[in-house]
């Protein structure tokens, strides 16, 4: 939260939110007011749904994150290739951000 700090009424597309850090990521953005749109496989939709997700993607399905309005941040959990995708889906001047490395990979 630090890193993308979100303000109420905001949208949020979280990537790979079936982790601890995920389910705690939705969680803190939730309590904020913050919208949450996660992508995680379906079989954990039922839990995220508890934590206070606005909107599931299931990722496995093809162009599951056109699936998913524009947002104002965007955070990827997994890795390079979705936060490429992710990118495309912000609004101008929306923020992104991600914990993992993008070694070798660059985002447009």
């Amino acid at each position: 939260m630090q890193r993308l700090p979100l303000e109420p009424g905001e949208r949020v597309l979280i990537v790979g939110v079936a982790s601890g850090v995920g389910a705690f990521a939705v969680q803190l953005a939730s309590l904020r007011g913050v919208e949450v749109v996660a992508v995680a496989r379906r079989k954990h939709h039922s839990v995220l749904r508890e934590l206070g997700t606005a909107q599931l993607i299931d990722y496995a399905e093809s162009e599951a994150l056109s699936e998913a309005a524009v947002v104002t941040a965007a955070t990827d959990l997994v890795g390079h290739v979705t936060m490429n995708k992710a990118v495309e889906l912000l609004a101008p001047f929306g923020r992104g951000a991600t914990p993992c490395s993008l070694e070798g990979d660059s985002i447009s």
